[in-house]
């Protein structure tokens, strides 16, 4: 991939304040990874695995075919959720909500190859894609998860709530924490913080998803569970500590 960070800005880039809100929070995210380096250091870390685990993966069966494709969208939502938690706490959130429940449906569809047949044919047919909501509803997911593991299911129903409650939804907390304080008050202008300065929602989102991203791999480990050698769990085990 071509590095574009070492040459000039395209013209017309510097002047329109989408582009340079976009430069803004790559300044924020530097400034983050320089003042938070140990919570980075294991959101790499996790990072490390996600790749182990993906690199030469490849189709034995065709059941194997969803959860694949799904543990791929798990990790780029991992990556995405880093990129926004850097810079933007709030909307980290929202794709936290999205690497949960990539994991989850692969451990909801593993195994299952009519159930996983139901998931790819969602879009051909309005009555498919009612299928697909009927069976795919966070209780029966959730529930899967609990049978095969009842501690990752616990963390994961965690996780997913505080992902609901901040940012994945329209919720109080998740649209009145970036307010800046007084401007409700006396009728001025409105204010909100679309970039976040230190602070617990900063250090909340970077917690979050190191925890989101141990609970996604814990969740992969009962799918693939060959992908998982003595090198790769023992590394698991050990990011999880104090998480």
């Amino acid at each position: 991939m071509v590095n574009n960070l070492n040459k000039g800005r395209p013209p017309g880039w510097e002047e329109a304040e989408l582009f340079s809100f976009i430069e803004d929070s790559w300044s924020n995210a530097l400034a983050t990874f320089a003042n938070k380096n140990i919570i980075c250091r294991r959101l790499d870390e996790v990072d490390q695995i996600f790749l182990k685990v993906q690199r030469g993966l490849s189709l034995s069966r065709m059941k194997e075919l969803v959860p694949a494709l799904l543990f791929m969208r798990c990790f780029s939502a991992y990556r995405s959720m880093v990129t926004l938690g850097l810079a933007s706490p709030t909307d980290a959130f929202a794709v936290m909500r999205s690497c949960l429940e990539s994991a989850a449906y692969a451990m909801y569809v593993h195994g299952d190859e009519k159930l996983a047949e139901v998931w790819l044919r969602r879009s051909e047919t309005k009555s498919a894609a009612q299928e697909v909501r009927d069976l795919f509803k966070q209780g029966l997911v959730r529930a899967a998860i609990k049978a095969k593991d009842p501690k990752v299911a616990s963390d994961y129903g965690q996780l997913y709530e505080r992902a609901i409650d901040f940012g994945a939804h329209p919720n109080e907390q998740a649209v009145l924490t970036n307010m800046v304080a007084g401007s409700l008050r006396g009728g001025g202008e409105l204010q909100y913080s679309l970039l976040s300065g230190d602070g617990p929602l900063l250090d909340g989102i970077l917690r979050s998803a190191v925890q989101t991203g141990i609970c996604a791999l814990h969740i992969f480990s009962h799918v693939f569970p060959a992908r998982y050698d003595g090198s790769v769990r023992a590394e698991l085990v050990r990011v999880s500590r104090d998480f």
